[in-house]
């Protein structure tokens, strides 16, 4: 049992492997299907279908006093793994009651909307394609008294979730789903396997038939389709999307197609039993929504991590460390003051107070104010240079005018312009061609820069544009002004999504602390909480480069 350290801590087969010996003596059903050792100790044989089915009926007796049929030639369900997933999701709604679900690909036990409301009453719409499944199904909800809890609907061969609910306007909590692991039958016989050569085989024998665990494209295809794309339609009809995931490397490919479909707001875990891993992921529309950390990523989280820790030269420490350390920490400060952070004292009580004569703060924010530094900096400097240039640029204008207007005079009052009178009009005829050659310029340019940006990505879209919004303000080309106006109401919404942290949850916290080591001056960063460890490392650059 190599992963059991990481089962749920709430799962009742953590701490509790299930006893074949007392499950023989209280179940007739599960005895028959046992033999006994030379000493006396109870087997079952896990390649044998008939074993599994009566062990999985005699987990879920004993657990929940749920009652099944379970046919041997249908997916017979592991009870523990389960539990995992129903219990993830009361982790995802902190122990919230009244929770109503999808389950998609409800299998013959119906095992998840069962155990989820004989446990915590939820309710649940099961689905069903496959006829011997829906039978089943249907026979044990009633055979557990739970019909007024889970409906069993039958669906179609490759039924998408929105297809469930198109005709409805039923909103619910979650929805859950353990899809097809295999992308073909190669893949399903193991010709395809992608197993390393000393990984041991599978201890149980596969009893699904094939359309529980082939599907074109594997499970990544299967969420994607059934899921992902139908999550786009529902939105905000299904709180939480969930799915239960056979492949470690399947994960990654979920996460880049949610990405890929801007769906950011999403959490994964793993659920660990026995010599099984499988893993869960989920995604929601809903921005107050967070998704809590796996036990094995709260193991890693456990582990004390040292300080990020930013040396300072000597050019910015100074050779005399009396009063340096001082003179830094309020410098550092400012830096922080100016991010516009919330910035505390670190000495509220005795555990974060900071050796003698060190400074210590707690940094807090909710919004990435750090990071674009450059192009903030152009756009300040652009807002000064504004005035001036269009001050200078009328001031121009207005010369050129006064000129045209005094050598119309000259040549109304004598007839034929003199030699003098000529000299000026070449003086003003040259200035307006260098004008008309500057405008004409300035329009080339900007046909480049909008052939130019058609080809490049968001992210060199907005900073050209950034760079060029006052030029084309001057000028006033109507297709580049258009152009660059979507350009800038798409990035800036990209941008909010990247800079802004989901309600509730800080983007960033951490403990900033200015200290002397045996080399010199240094500054410390210390994760406290936030989304992510990568805000911390660019805040320890911004202060580098500031410092």
């Amino acid at each position: 049992m190599a992963l059991n350290h990481l089962m749920h801590e709430r799962n009742p087969f953590k701490t509790k492997k299930p006893d074949f010996s007392i499950l023989a003596e209280k179940y007739e059903t599960f005895r028959q299907q046992t033999t006994k050792d030379n000493k006396g100790r109870v087997h079952i044989d896990f390649k044998n279908p008939a074993c599994l089915k009566a062990l999985t009926w005699a987990l879920l007796k004993d657990e929940y006093d749920i009652d099944v049929e379970i046919p041997t030639d249908r997916l017979i369900p592991t009870i523990p793994l389960r539990i995992n997933y129903i219990l993830w999701l009361e982790d995802i709604f902190a122990g919230r009651l009244s929770l109503r679900g999808i389950d998609v690909g409800t299998g013959a036990v119906c095992v998840y909307p069962i155990i989820g409301a004989r446990k915590n009453h939820w309710s649940f719409l099961a689905t069903e394609s496959d006829a011997t499944n829906f039978e089943y199904a249907r026979r044990n909800v009633q055979k557990n008294g739970l019909a007024d809890k889970i409906q069993v609907i039958k669906v179609t061969e490759n039924c998408s979730l929105l297809d469930v609910l198109q005709d409805s306007t039923e909103t619910y909590d979650f929805c859950m789903c353990n899809p097809p692991f295999f992308g073909s039958n190669l893949e399903a016989w193991g010709v395809l396997n992608t197993r390393s050569s000393d990984r041991p085989e599978p201890n149980s024998v596969n009893t699904a038939s094939p359309m529980e665990c082939i599907a074109p494209g594997g499970e990544v295809e299967f969420i994607r389709e059934v899921m992902i794309n139908s999550s786009l339609s529902l939105q905000h009809r299904i709180r939480i999307y969930t799915s239960m995931l056979g492949k470690k490397s399947s994960l990654a490919k979920v996460k880049e197609i949610l990405r890929e479909n801007n769906i950011t707001n999403f959490g994964s875990t793993e659920f660990s039993q026995g010599n099984t891993m499988r893993w869960g992921i989920a995604w929601s529309f809903d921005k107050t929504v967070h998704f809590p950390l796996s036990a094995s990523k709260l193991t890693k989280s456990e582990k004390p991590r040292p300080p990020l820790v930013l040396a300072l030269p000597t050019c910015i420490a100074g050779q005399n460390k009396s009063g340096t350390l001082s003179d830094v920490a309020m410098k550092v400060k400012k830096i922080l003051m100016d991010l516009k952070v919330s910035l505390t004292e670190a000495n509220a009580d005795n555990d974060t107070v900071p050796p003698s004569g060190d400074r210590s703060w707690v940094v807090t924010s909710f919004v990435n104010t750090w990071s674009h530094q450059r192009r903030e900096r152009r756009r300040l400097a652009r807002e000064r240079s504004d005035t001036p240039n269009q001050e200078a640029e009328n001031g121009k204008s207005d010369k050129i005018e006064q000129t045209a207007s005094c050598r119309k005079r000259l040549t109304e009052k004598d007839g034929e312009p003199s030699a003098k009178h000529l000299k000026l009009d070449d003086q003003c005829s040259n200035q307006e061609i260098d004008l008309e050659d500057k405008c004409n310029q300035v329009l080339k340019i900007e046909t480049q820069l909008h052939g130019n940006l058609l080809t490049v990505s968001n992210d060199s879209l907005h900073v050209e544009q950034t760079e060029q919004t006052d030029h084309n303000n001057r000028f006033q080309n109507p297709a580049v002004e258009s152009f660059l106006q979507k350009v800038c109401t798409k990035n800036s919404e990209e941008i909010s999504e990247d800079v802004m942290s989901n309600e509730g949850l800080p983007l960033l916290k951490c403990k900033v602390t200015v200290c002397s080591t045996d080399s010199g001056l240094a500054i410390q960063f210390e994760w406290i909480d936030g989304q992510s460890r990568e805000y911390m490392h660019q805040l320890m650059q911004f202060l580098k480069n500031k410092l």
